[in-house]
């Protein structure tokens, strides 16, 4: 099992504000000015919020992302217009996919996050033992 987060932020984007009009119901937000849940964390020098795009096995999980993506179009430029600055997929994928299966990414989805001015990551996650 893999999953896909976006993850939007910026200096001065009033993720509250956005939020009151936006379809999007957000996995976590996060404030300008707040701390980390972590105590040797700093304070926060963005406000943001990560949305689930997908959960599901490669290549349903990249047909997933795409998806939403076209189908969110206009609200994710919106975003922009909100004062989001940064926008990023994250991929995470376990230690045993990564290993075992070339992560392939379609040129759809590379010609949506080009249309988007994102970035992409890829997480590692551990599966807890125990």
């Amino acid at each position: 099992m893999a999953l896909c987060v976006l993850v939007v932020s910026g200096v001065d984007f009033d993720v509250d504000d956005y939020l009151r009009e936006s379809p999007f119901k957000p996995q976590q937000i996060y404030r300008k000015g707040e701390t980390a849940k972590d105590p040797q964390a700093e304070t926060l020098t963005e406000s943001g919020l990560v949305l689930l795009m997908g959960e599901d096995e490669y290549p349903a999980l990249i047909e997933q992302v795409v998806r939403g993506l076209d189908y969110w179009d206009e609200e994710l430029h919106e975003l922009n217009s909100a004062g989001a600055e940064k926008m990023l997929l994250n991929f995470g994928v376990s230690e045993q996919l990564l290993l075992q299966h070339p992560q392939y990414l379609p040129p759809e989805l590379i010609t949506a996050m080009a249309r988007l001015e994102m970035g992409l990551v890829f997480s590692v996650v551990r599966k807890q033992t125990g």
